[in-house]
């Protein structure tokens, strides 16, 4: 019977090898220049965890070339290590969720810019993965954005990493719950974005519910769906994941897929005009 056990004690241990963190620090410097951003500026959301083992770096020069074809450009990051933050011309903010033991990379979500935030912070809740493992987490930050005619005004970006592995959808739900609480309490245009692990319409709908007056960007190009585990579970594999919703903004176009094999997911982009 020991023997056993001894496959399933191990798999347990590696599962609960973290360190929570949980918390928010600025992770790179914002540069000096512009302090409002444009009327017309871009959003881009990617999970960058490394599915197809590459590295921090090859991460980082996707970033490079993604921020510098644009002209104010917002990254929106989940599964973000530190070593990704440094890019020309943009500051970051940073909400670490969780370390594994046996590696220096703090794990989290981020929110980078050419301005920095008027405020930040994270966003989290009690429930994990699969109850006991790894915490998500969220990232909200107010930006002032300038009108088209110097009218100062003020945005909202949330990034989310939204609770996967779960026969229901509490954690998920508790998430989007404290999301909306945030999103009710500002009054302006906002965007939410992030990885909120839609592969079932009942958590769809768990998003969509706690996000009324936004809605969704449409996206060209191909977005990858939940991973082989989750379809093995009855997830959905047609079902994006990765989304952009936004409020009080105009889209300029649908929203673009970019193509990478660095990781399980793709860079979503989307360009909005404050009207």
């Amino acid at each position: 019977m020991k023997k056993r056990m001894l496959p399933f004690v191990t798999a347990l241990l590696l599962l609960t090898s973290c360190t929570l963190l949980q918390d928010l620090q600025e992770a790179a410097p914002y540069p000096e220049g512009p302090r409002e951003l444009a009327p017309k500026f871009t959003v881009i959301t990617w999970n960058v965890a490394k599915g197809n083992e590459s590295s921090g770096q090859e991460v980082t020069e996707v970033l490079k070339t993604l921020s510098s074809n644009l002209s104010a450009p917002i990254m929106a990051l989940q599964e973000a290590t530190g070593e990704m933050l440094a890019l020309p011309g943009l500051g970051a903010h940073f909400a670490r969720s969780f370390r594994w033991w046996w590696s220096d990379a703090d794990s989290g979500v981020a929110l980078m810019a050419p301005v920095a935030p008027l405020s930040a912070r994270p966003i989290t809740v009690r429930p994990r993965e699969l109850g006991f493992i790894t915490p998500k987490m969220g990232l909200a930050a107010v930006y002032p954005l300038a009108g088209e005619d110097g009218t100062p005004h003020r945005l909202l970006i949330i990034t989310l990493h939204g609770l996967n592995f779960e026969i229901s959808a509490r954690g998920l739900s508790a998430q989007m719950a404290a999301v909306r609480e945030v999103v009710e309490a500002f009054r302006g245009p906002a965007v939410v974005c992030g990885d909120f692990n839609t592969w079932s319409n009942r958590r769809l709908a768990v998003v969509t519910e706690a996000l009324p007056g936004f809605t969704e960007a449409p996206v060209r190009g191909g977005r990858t769906g939940t991973s082989r585990l989750v379809v093995l579970a009855g997830g959905d594999s047609k079902l994006a994941i990765d989304r952009i919703f936004y409020r009080g903004l105009r889209l300029d176009g649908p929203a673009t897929a970019v193509h990478t094999t660095l990781s399980d997911h793709v860079p979503v982009m989307a360009r909005f005009t404050l009207p």
